[in-house]
This record gives structure tokens, C-alpha cells and sequence, in this order.
């Protein structure tokens, strides 16, 4: 793990995006350096050949921009960046194939942000094979007055036990 440019895929709210990067800038004193940061303005279909070569060819222009290649890939929301069936396990499978993989090869991690179902305690929506290719699912919870807590729910490491109050 090196600390390293990060690149948002966005696929959905697009117009919220500055102003949470700069709320988050000015609730953390700015951004000493600048912020390697390079946001998309669209979703991406990461389970489907021609949309990852499409992205893997906006990255090659973001790495121009940022002077090196990203250490972390974020997709806000996955629900936003597939084309197959939420439900079904194949889904999944073709994006850890078509993304996942190339990603981990390359030494770039990825985080995935996702929507709980209706129950919460059930965790994600749509198909179990979400978890196949993950190392940590964590699960974000808005308490009481707006505090959260942050729950490791699957992991395939045995030393990620952290439940907690991010500062």
C-alpha cells in the first residue's frame, strides 16, 4: 500500500461531488499539496469489455494529469456501474474479471461503494458473489444525532476485527 493519486468513478451525484470534496477540504484544514484527485463525470459499465477499455484509456489520460498512475480506484456507486442483472452471481463475476483483476495486477486498490437492501441487517443488495472478490465489507451506519458506525462485515483477512466511530 502506497499513498498515491485516487480516481472516482461516478455514477451518480455528479453535481454533489465538488461540494463534498471541498466540504471534506475545509473540514480538514485544505489539502496540503493539493488533492491527487480525478473524478469522472459519468458511470462506467465495468463489467463489459468495450466500457473498461474506454475507462482504462481515461485513466491513461488522468495519470498525464496527475504524474502518475492511481493507487486507488473508487466506484460511487457500483449499482450505477454494471450492465447485468443485480442479481445474478455472473454480473460480479465479468466485473472482478474485466476490472477487478486487472486492477489488483496493476497494484491499484479498489473500493467499491454499494447500497444496503431494504434491511439493513441482510447487508447488500442483489447477488452474494458481490463479496466473492473483496478482501473487507464494510457497512456504514448512521446512528442517533448523526453519528456513524463502521462495521466490518465479511473480511478475508482475520486481523480486520475494527467496529467503530470514524473520526
Amino acid at each position: 500500500v502506497h499513498r498515491g493519486p485516487v480516481v472516482v468513478i461516478a455514477g451518480e451525484g455528479h453535481a454533489g461531488i465538488k461540494k463534498r470534496l471541498a466540504g471534506w477540504a475545509e473540514h480538514h484544514g485544505g489539502c496540503e499539496g493539493g488533492l491527487p484527485l480525478c473524478v469522472s463525470t459519468c458511470a462506467a459499465l465495468l463489467d463489459s469489455e468495450p466500457e473498461v477499455a474506454a475507462v482504462k484509456a481515461a485513466i491513461g489520460r488522468a495519470v498525464e494529469t496527475l504524474g502518475e498512475p492511481p493507487s486507488l480506484i473508487v466506484v460511487d456507486t457500483l449499482a450505477r456501474c454494471y450492465s447485468g442483472e443485480e442479481n445474478s452471481a455472473d454480473t460480479f463475476r465479468a466485473f472482478y474479471r474485466l476490472t477487478g483483476l486487472r486492477l489488483k495486477a496493476a497494484g491499484i486498490g479498489y473500493h467499491r461503494l454499494d447500497h444496503s437492501g431494504k434491511d439493513v441487517e441482510r447487508g447488500q443488495r442483489g447477488s452474494s458473489a458481490k463479496n466473492d472478490d473483496v478482501d473487507v465489507v464494510q457497512q456504514l451506519v448512521v446512528r442517533d444525532k448523526g453519528a456513524v458506525t463502521l462495521k466490518a462485515t465479511h473480511r478475508r483477512m482475520a486481523w480486520v476485527h475494527w467496529t467503530g466511530s470514524p473520526g
